[in-house]
């Protein structure tokens, strides 16, 4: 029984030992490739820096792009600070007093008073006269609130450059308006159209300054009066009520009578001829006899 139990513990003892023998193996053995630590990228930052720090924020990783480096981050961030602890002092309260708003105002480019705003235009923009009593008054208030040289002179610049592109919109809108006006016109007045537009324009033959007033005057509609058909159909009739030699002699300028005898002697001429176009033509004819009753009713106006 001793001989047995020699031979089993010496038997035990050579697997301990296997066992021994196989974990100093095991831990002296070189590391595998899934344990082999990452190599540090150059520069210590991943190349994927951007994407990490943008997360999903398409805006943030735009912005990134920007940067060579995340030191670059730093810096930028650095510059920020410096700016915002050099600007300029708080503007000043209501109890300042005015060495401290005169101080404020010169650091920060507002001039001491309203008309030391010098504003140098950009070409193609200029105040006329007629414009001065209106950029006055928004430089005294530009000037109470502060407002810097170089920001009022792009307020006056916005102010033109807004009443050219509301010009050129009315100018625009005005053209198509006169194009459907006369449409119109030619639909409604058929052969009458180029007579009616001269009954209509020497309507204020006497008066041409009138005559501009009338005609460039908007509606409340916003059209000029025009181009605007129930006003001028106005007009027309108006017209040729008032003077119906017009419907005759459209073109007479304020000389009527004087254009129809001229006319009346022209035919008579022809008459005298058996072979000019006035026998060949019953419009010249038709055209004689018109004549000769507008100039009767001229004559019994008089």
């Amino acid at each position: 029984m001793a001989t047995e139990d020699a031979v089993v513990e010496t038997e035990n003892s050579e697997v301990d030992t296997d066992i021994q023998t196989d974990q100093v193996t095991d831990d002296n053995a070189p590391p595998s490739e899934a344990e082999t630590p990452a190599a540090e990228p150059e520069g210590g930052w991943p190349s994927d820096w951007r994407q990490r720090i943008a997360g999903n924020d398409a805006q943030a990783l735009k912005r990134l792009e920007r940067f060579t480096k995340p030191e670059d981050i730093f810096t930028s961030y650095r510059n920020a600070e410096k700016k915002l602890s050099e600007r300029a002092p708080a503007k000043p309260g209501d109890d300042a007093s005015d060495a401290e708003i005169a101080a404020w105002r010169k650091a920060n480019g507002v001039p001491e008073t309203p008309d030391a705003y010098e504003l140098k235009l950009e070409e193609g923009f200029t105040i006329g006269e007629e414009d001065k009593p209106i950029i006055d008054d928004f430089l005294a208030v530009a000037h109470q609130h502060n407002l810097p040289a170089d920001v009022a002179k792009d307020m006056v610049e916005w102010y033109y450059a807004t009443q050219d592109a509301q010009a050129a919109e009315r100018a625009e809108a005005d053209e198509a308006a006169k194009d459907a006006a006369y449409s119109e016109f030619r639909e409604t007045w058929g052969g009458d159209f180029k007579t009616n537009l001269n009954i209509a324009g020497n309507a204020f033959a006497e008066e041409p300054e009138l005559a501009d007033m009338v005609f460039s005057a908007r509606l409340a509609d916003g059209t000029l009066f025009g181009n605007n058909v129930k006003a001028m159909d106005w007009l027309v009739r108006l017209a040729r009520q008032a003077n119906p030699v017009a419907t005759v002699v459209p073109n007479a300028a304020g000389e009527p009578g004087k254009a129809i005898n001229d006319e009346i002697a022209q035919l008579e001429a022809e008459m005298g001829d058996s072979n000019s176009r006035y026998w060949k033509d019953p419009g010249r004819q038709a055209r004689y006899r018109d004549l000769i009753d507008a100039r009767e009713a001229h004559q019994g106006s008089r």
